[in-house]
């Protein structure tokens, strides 16, 4: 497996674990539409939750905002309204996103609720 790939899945399981350590159930990981990806599907505070996850290296790390292209937003939108019609779910959703900056000595994140709003960032 490609370092790259390897580095996403282990940022997807630090979200993960900490999305359950504040009390969010998980409801999927790495779910897909066509070539459409959602990274975290997950409930909490009332609302289905879609969390997009990078990763990046302290060297290189950009800003949250920066990460986030209009193309991947639509993307993610497209998808968690397949799984939503797919799912039969009538709830709020919140699109957030997360970042975990690897160092050589472990790793920090930055969690962004509501990250963008649909129709609104674009």
């Amino acid at each position: 497996m490609a370092e790259h790939n390897e580095k996403g899945n282990k940022a997807e399981d630090i979200v993960a674990a900490y999305l359950v350590e504040n009390k969010f159930n998980i409801l999927e990981r790495n779910w897909r539409f066509g070539q459409k990806e959602i990274d975290i599907i997950c409930k909490g505070e009332g609302k289905l939750i879609i969390v997009e996850v990078k990763a990046r290296n302290s060297i290189n790390a950009e800003s949250p905002s920066d990460l986030l292209s209009r193309k991947k937003m639509k993307n993610i939108v497209d998808a968690a309204e397949a799984y939503i019609f797919k799912m039969n779910i009538d709830e709020e959703v919140r699109f957030d996103f997360a970042l975990v900056i690897f160092d050589g000595k472990g790793y920090s994140l930055e969690y962004v609720k509501d990250a963008f709003i649909p129709g609104v960032n674009w």
